[in-house]
């Protein structure tokens, strides 16, 4: 069976000969396991279509649930991802995290598209990697089921917030009486300005997911925020993200 889809490659391994072992994030397929052979090879017309961080038409064959790239064309290469290493970084953080978060057999057409328009930003445009990285963690957790809840009080419903709190745990805002006493552990003060901020990503159309902006205190919380709900969700940390968390801002 021959599956025709759209994708982008997450991770890339040696097998033996020139092949690749890849991980595909597909539109129609979700994630995919799947062996290039030739890739290695500069001559492969797969060579380029078949590495990291490019976005390519994929055509796969099936046999007996194994995935092979009979044909690749490349659509996007970004290439300036590797003129950057906060960007190249940061882009390997997206990868990990999107691998971790895909599942395979479910199409992930929403997932694919966020992760190609959020490399696109990233790699074409000076915009803020910080926010970049804060839209694509939000924006992702909705996509795989994972929203906040941002209209109200998680804990007791009440939707007449008066100053609220952002917990993880509780999956979205709490009001103040909520949070009364002992606060909870990551569970932290968000000012209006980072909730409005919350819901643009949440709820905007992909042509105007990144045009915002926030003051740097402001921008900076937001990514806190945002690492920490995906922690929580996803149950786990990402070695990639504390790797790019410790490069210097300036290089």
């Amino acid at each position: 069976m021959h599956v025709e889809t759209e994708g982008m490659v997450l991770r890339e391994g040696s097998v033996s000969g020139n092949a690749r072992s890849l991980v595909l994030l597909t539109a129609k397929l979700g994630k995919v396991t799947a062996l290039a052979r030739g890739a290695k090879s500069l001559r492969s017309g797969l060579a380029a279509s078949c590495s990291q961080f490019v976005y390519s038409r994929f055509v796969l064959f099936c046999s007996q649930g194994r995935y092979t790239v009979d044909s690749a064309e490349p659509v996007e290469l970004f290439i300036a991802l590797r003129d950057d290493i906060r960007k190249l970084a940061l882009s390997q953080y997206f990868a990990e995290l999107s691998d971790y978060a895909a599942q395979e057999d479910i199409p992930a057409p929403e997932h694919l598209k966020l992760l190609a328009n959020t490399l696109y930003v990233l790699a074409k445009t000076e915009r803020d990697p910080g926010l970049i990285k804060a839209c694509f963690e939000l924006r992702l957790m909705s996509v795989c089921g994972y929203r906040p809840y941002l209209d109200g009080c998680a804990e007791c419903g009440d939707d007449g917030l008066c100053g609220a709190f952002f917990d993880p745990q509780a999956g979205g805002l709490i009001c103040r009486a909520c949070a009364a006493g002992d606060v909870p552990p990551g569970c932290t003060e968000a000012p209006p300005g980072v909730i409005k901020a919350m819901r643009h990503i949440l709820d905007s159309e992909w042509q105007r997911l990144f045009s915002f902006s926030l003051p740097e205190s402001s921008a900076g919380l937001l990514g806190r925020l945002t690492e920490r709900f995906v922690e929580t969700q996803m149950g786990r940390s990402f070695p990639t993200l504390a790797f790019y968390s410790k490069l210097p801002k300036n290089p």
